[in-house]
């Protein structure tokens, strides 16, 4: 599985990108994504219509992407809308994009 992040928006306006691929992990940590993700249960929201700006220009936007078996499912939630099951997974990936820029 491939999970990709893109945090934009902000005051500052700074780009932040992640992508993970389980199968380059332990098995641990490929557990750990797996797990994150189901319980952010991101993919049962509604969408928000493509287009459709964030409430509020300061705000982050958060674009995941999973790639698995061949399919590929995106959303995009603004961070006044991000579920507090999601906020594990959000930190996680952000944490990665971070170390990746170092």
């Amino acid at each position: 599985m491939k999970l990709r992040l893109t945090r934009s928006g902000g005051i500052a306006g700074v780009r932040l990108a992640a992508e993970v691929d389980t199968d380059a992990l332990g098995a641990a940590d490929a557990d750990e994504l797996r797990r994150l993700l189901r319980d952010a249960r991101l993919f049962e929201r509604q969408a928000r219509p493509a287009g459709a700006a964030a409430v509020g220009a300061d705000r982050f936007v958060y674009r995941i992407a999973v790639e698995e078996g061949g399919r590929r499912k995106d959303v995009e939630i603004d961070e006044q809308s991000l579920p507090g099951e999601a906020r594990p997974l959000i930190e996680r990936l952000l944490a990665l994009a971070r170390r990746g820029r170092r």
